[in-house]
This record gives structure tokens, sequence and C-alpha cells, in this order.
């Protein structure tokens, strides 16, 4: 039974900067809300860091040109290469470029 209560929209090869240990390391999002977001890790060093800042680049509202959305973040849970993200903190304009981004996603 699904316990989230906003929108997730499943992704196909969406990639972000994850900032493991202050370097970025690719991770494909699978799927993402205005909450969390669910990652699968490519190439990315075992740590026991559980805290990350992830960068998402998103198309402007205008198409013009392409955002760039900083979350900071904490590990749910991990499982094999996939990883779950819960969204502790963003710039009040990044969570409107999210939402929108999110909702986009959804409608498609």
């Amino acid at each position: 039974m699904e316990r989230r209560g906003v929108p997730r929209a499943e992704l196909q090869r969406v990639y972000v900067n994850k900032y493991v240990e202050g370097a970025p390391h690719a991770a494909e999002i699978l799927d993402l809300s205005e909450d969390g977001l669910r990652v699968r890790r490519i190439f990315e060093p075992e740590s026991e860091q559980e805290r990350y800042c992830v960068e998402l680049v998103v198309p402007s509202p205008d198409g013009s040109a392409r955002d760039r959305i900083w979350l900071w973040t904490r590990r749910a849970w991990r499982r094999g290469d996939e990883e779950a993200l819960a969204i502790c903190w963003s710039d009040p304009l990044d969570r409107i470029r999210l939402r929108r981004f999110v909702q986009a996603a959804t409608a498609a």
C-alpha cells in the first residue's frame, strides 16, 4: 500500500549529481516527489555518509534555459545500488521549481 501523500513521478534517464564526501557522482533518478527521490547509484564509492547535497538540472518554465535545483538530503534506506533520499532542506525557490518539474512529469 502506498503511504506517500504527494505525487511521485517515475523517470527514465534523468540524472543528478550526488555529492559524496565533497565530490560529485552521477546517480539516476528512478522516481521523484517533492519530499524525496529514489536513485540508482552509479560508480559511487562506498561511504558511511548519510547526508548528501544533490544537484538536479531541469528545463526552465519557458524552455529557454536550464535551472539548477539544489537539495539537501538524508538517506532513508539503501538496497543494493538503489537508495531512497528524503529531502531535508532546499531553497524555497528550488522547492517551487521541483514541484513544477514533478507536476509536469506526472502529467506526461
